[in-house]
């Protein structure tokens, strides 16, 4: 059992517990369109919103996974958020997906192109892998995103397969636990 999410750290990122009062941060950065475009499907994040997928992230702190502010690390700027949470509307459409976690990585836009969203989504699987000792992590792809989905073939996703989705097609992925170590202990 969990009270807090562990501080995470990476070569330039500090990856912090999200709290209730971290909301209109949140709520902010997700409602960007170029953010919200596949996170949200392009709906706008009101506050409302915001307020669901924080409570429903803080709700598995105590299993080990939820949601972390991206900072960088010396500034403590905020980057961006990346979450470790249980899979929800991709299950929906990839039954395989069904009682697996997913993370879900967001930069502000401004931060694109630079590896940052590599450094958080390889945080979340080593939390994942060597804390919560999963035995595997699911992930999904709206098919436009090419960018997303480079960066989860980088960290070892193999692809699960291609469904419809609640606007874009999805393509789905899976990762071992012994594979991401196998990478990461060699």
């Amino acid at each position: 059992m969990f009270n807090a999410l562990p501080v995470l750290e990476t070569q330039r990122l500090s990856l912090t517990g999200a709290r209730h009062d971290d909301l209109k941060t949140l709520q902010e950065h997700w409602d960007d369109p170029l953010v919200r475009r596949y996170l949200f499907d392009d709906q706008p994040v009101d506050e409302a919103l915001a307020k669901v997928v924080l409570d429903a992230c803080l709700d598995g702190v105590q299993q080990g996974h939820g949601l972390w502010l991206l900072t960088e690390r010396g500034s403590q700027d905020f980057v961006g958020s990346a979450a470790l949470i249980p899979t929800s509307v991709a299950a929906e459409y990839e039954p395989l997906l069904k009682g697996l976690l997913e993370p879900m990585i967001s930069l502000a836009p401004i931060r694109w192109g630079n590896g940052l969203a590599t450094e958080a989504l390889s945080a979340v699987l080593g939390h994942a892998f060597k804390t919560l000792t999963v035995a595997s992590v699911a992930a999904v792809n709206h098919l436009p995103n090419a960018a997303s989905e480079r960066m989860l073939l980088r960290a070892g996703f193999t692809a699960l397969s291609e469904v419809a989705g609640p606007k874009y097609r999805l393509r789905t992925f899976i990762i071992q636990r012994h594979a991401w170590l196998a990478r990461h202990d060699a």
